[in-house]
């Protein structure tokens, strides 16, 4: 029975590396604008590449830590040594290395809570952990949401290892999973809590965690050091401009509620019931747990604080298909459920099902609902070598998508321009250029009128149709956010 089992968990896992594999190769671009310009264009400019004038304000501000930069820069280095210049063949690697590592640290963490607190049904928590619907999209972004989530997955995976030394590597990991998230503290926070109140661990294991974690902050500043130039305390300058400051709130501030109503949009509401209702069940059936300890601090932080984004709380993501598991366990033990039994099987198909259909398309989805990516890709490899005009209609120029400037994606055949209106487009578009015209899906009937001018055709669609069309079905996503690229074609 166990090689049959451990046969099963192999051909799972052989099955992620697949699936996160094709999530990595197809869900391009990148879920924020942070994702991008303080990460790769923070890289480019220690490369030479970008002026110091042309990065996020944040560079100025001193308030990014750079140690995702400076391995993006020496990952760069090796690319570019090996001949590849390709950015689109650059980030896609990058997402292809993330998804491999998160196969790795997901395994790794689901075996240790199987060895430790005897959960039923191996094969179901590891498909779980690896196909929940929004994990192998999570797991692919090169962001550092992603990687903080990944190290603290490990910081669990080590306490419940016989590792003499675990406290010691806790506390590492600890202090990496800070430097790439300052706001992953507040995880750490609750698992220290947990491991002195609940756990009863000794002052001196508390204090080799401490060891690490301080080690790898003396790291991160010598970090910053050299890739700023000067001695810089970014978590500090962080929480000046952030919170003390409150500039976050520049960018939009949402009510308390803004978590919950963007996971059921997100996760659809079949899949995000489950979620609540398991936390909910281990709250009150097992506050014990570790994963309410380290959930408690973290979320209050990110429901209290003004500006909020679902990607602040993608470092959870990874446990909650053992949140899911362990809730399900539980109820299974307390209650006696008789025929009701047949109900909660049905929803967990119903679960399946939806799962099943939106994993596909969360795999073939562009990052940002829109395919910037898909479509400046097609005109850098299927037209090349064309000089070209891009004409945008509205503001949803790939190339510029905000003020700051990209680079890195900057192509010197391409020059962009915007078309006002129809009265003047027919005298601004030159027949002698090969004129494109972009713009996005829920424009089409406003811009109608200044297609109908040209003789245009559409060449490519910034993602693929089917997928919106799921995406339609079930409320997920944004598919009216679609890029679609049209020729004008000479009569």
């Amino acid at each position: 029975m166990n090689k049959i089992m451990n046969m099963n968990q192999k051909t799972i896992t052989y099955l992620a590396i697949l699936i996160f594999t094709l999530s990595a190769v197809f869900s391009t671009g990148y879920h924020h604008a942070d994702e991008h310009y303080q990460i790769i264009e923070f890289a480019q400019f220690k490369m030479g590449v970008n002026a110091a004038s042309d990065l996020a304000w944040e560079y100025a501000a001193q308030i990014r830590p750079a140690i995702q930069p400076t391995i993006t820069y020496g990952l760069f280095k090796i690319f570019n040594g090996i001949g590849l210049a390709d950015p689109y063949l650059k980030m896609m690697l990058l997402r292809i290395l993330t998804g491999l590592l998160a196969v790795f640290c997901i395994n790794k963490f689901v075996k240790s809570q199987l060895k430790d607190n005897n959960i039923r049904g191996a094969n179901i928590y590891l498909l779980l952990s690896f196909f929940l619907v929004f994990l192998p999209y999570i797991n692919v972004r090169y962001a550092s949401e992603t990687y903080s989530g990944l190290i603290f997955l490990s910081v669990i995976t080590v306490y419940f290892s016989d590792h003499k030394n675990k406290f010691l590597f806790i506390g590492l990991l600890m202090g990496f999973c800070f430097l790439f998230r300052f706001q992953t503290a507040f995880l750490s926070a609750g698992f220290i809590a947990w491991l002195i109140i609940i756990e009863r661990c000794r002052f001196k294991e508390i204090l080799k965690l401490f060891y690490g974690a301080i080690s790898v902050l003396i790291l991160g500043i010598l970090i910053d050091y050299w890739f700023y130039g000067s001695l810089v305390f970014t978590f500090l300058n962080y929480f000046q401009i952030n919170i003390l400051q409150d500039v976050a709130s520049n960018y939009g501030v949402s009510s308390w509620d803004y978590y919950i109503i963007e996971i059921f949009k997100v996760a659809t509401p079949p899949i995000a019931l489950v979620i609540f209702v398991s936390f909910l069940i281990l709250l009150v059936l097992k506050p014990k747990d570790y994963i309410v300890w380290i959930s408690i601090p973290f979320l209050i932080v990110h429901f209290a604080t003004p500006h909020k984004e679902l990607r602040f709380i993608f470092p959870l993501a990874n446990f909650v298909p053992y949140m899911i598991f362990t809730a399900y366990g539980k109820m299974i033990e307390t209650c006696r459920w008789g025929r009701g039994k047949w109900s909660l099987n049905i929803l967990i198909w119903l679960f399946i099902g939806v799962n099943t259909l939106l994993i596909a398309v969360t795999i073939w989805t562009p990052a940002d609902d829109e395919g910037k990516m898909n479509i400046t890709s097609f005109i850098q490899h299927d037209l090349q070598g064309s000089q070209i005009v891009l004409w945008s209609l509205g503001n949803c120029d790939p190339y510029h998508p905000i003020t700051v400037k990209q680079k890195f994606y900057a192509n010197r055949n391409v020059k962009s321009k915007k078309l006002r209106n129809r009265l003047i487009a027919m005298f601004e578009v030159n027949p002698k250029e090969k004129n494109y015209i972009i713009l996005q899906r829920f424009d089409l009937n406003k811009y109608q009128d200044i297609l109908n001018v040209f003789n245009t055709k559409l060449v490519r669609v910034g993602s693929p149709s089917w997928t919106d069309r799921l995406k339609e079905f079930f409320g997920y996503g944004h598919s009216d956010r679609t890029l679609m690229l049209y020729q004008i074609v000479e009569d």
